[in-house]
């Protein structure tokens, strides 16, 4: 704080509010923490219940992220003087960012157990693994003398024009457009396999309102044939996942309405028609 008398232009005048640029570069701004899950870390020493919003993370737009340290032993008892690091890591977990560092830091150090983070994404539109590495229980400064452990989570990122993210599509899912494809199972269970993808947020459903399908309930062969292309390798997986949405977005197949959004309490409507 620096206080001066007779101040005739303001001082925080040449600021610009983070908020307003992130605003025009299409970035959602106001979003709540809404995608949760509670799982115990790789040697289960610890317990982590995470948070973090919005839904959909984009790249250059801002995350925010709740971490809650938990006891494994008791759901209700926070830990306290955690010592820990956000990173981002590749597939054979070598750090390629991390938080701490970008904070000038050694290590992340959260006294009650709960930590807030708040930054930028900036990793390319795919699927980022994000890692919370937590060194030990110890006083800030003391090197905590336990073993590391980690908690290793996938999320799908999208670029800033809308394009989809595709994460890596289970294999069983590319078995399944194969024999689909060659007619050995229906087009049921072909769907059940799509349903898997959407509700996995593997696969991003179009912003769109949905079409109400055309004068045939089949679905176009031309779709079989990028099934059958993908699972040989011919195509890869996000011209697949367009081919999908596609189908979504006419209308060709349908998206139920989930339970818990109505008050019916009826089955959902089908996939496709």
């Amino acid at each position: 704080m620096d206080y001066k008398e007779n101040v005739q232009t303001s001082p925080i005048a040449q600021y610009t509010s983070t908020a307003s640029e992130f605003a025009a570069a299409g970035c959602e701004t106001t979003f709540e923490k809404s995608v949760g899950m509670k799982k115990p870390t790789k040697n289960f020493d610890y317990q982590l219940n995470i948070f973090y919003g919005p839904e959909e993370l984009v790249q250059g737009c801002e995350t925010q992220w709740l971490i809650k340290f938990i006891s494994k032993y008791d759901d209700t008892e926070f830990l306290n003087q955690v010592q820990y690091d956000f990173l981002v890591v590749d597939d054979n977990l070598n750090p390629l960012r991390s938080i701490a560092q970008e904070e000038g830091r050694d290590f992340l150090y959260s006294p009650s157990g709960l930590a807030i983070l708040d930054f930028i994404i900036k990793e390319d539109p795919g699927t980022a693994n994000y890692v919370v590495w937590i060194y030990g229980l110890s006083p800030e400064g003391i090197v905590p003398n336990v073993r590391s452990d980690y908690l290793e989570i996938q999320v799908p990122i999208y670029g800033s024009d809308d394009t989809s993210s595709v994460q890596k599509i289970p294999s069983w899912i590319k078995n399944n457009a194969g024999w689909w494809a060659d007619g050995s199972i229906d087009d049921n269970s072909f769907v059940q396999g799509i349903q898997f993808l959407i509700k996995e947020r593997i696969m991003k459903i179009p912003p769109t309102t949905q079409g109400s399908g055309g004068s045939t309930n089949d679905i176009p062969s031309w779709v079989k044939n990028n099934a059958g292309w993908w699972a040989d390798g011919s195509i890869d997986d996000n011209s697949f996942v367009q081919g999908i949405q596609f189908l979504i977005k006419e209308g060709i197949m349908k998206i139920p309405i989930s339970k818990s959004s109505t008050n019916s309490g009826s089955e959902p409507d089908a996939w496709y028609e």
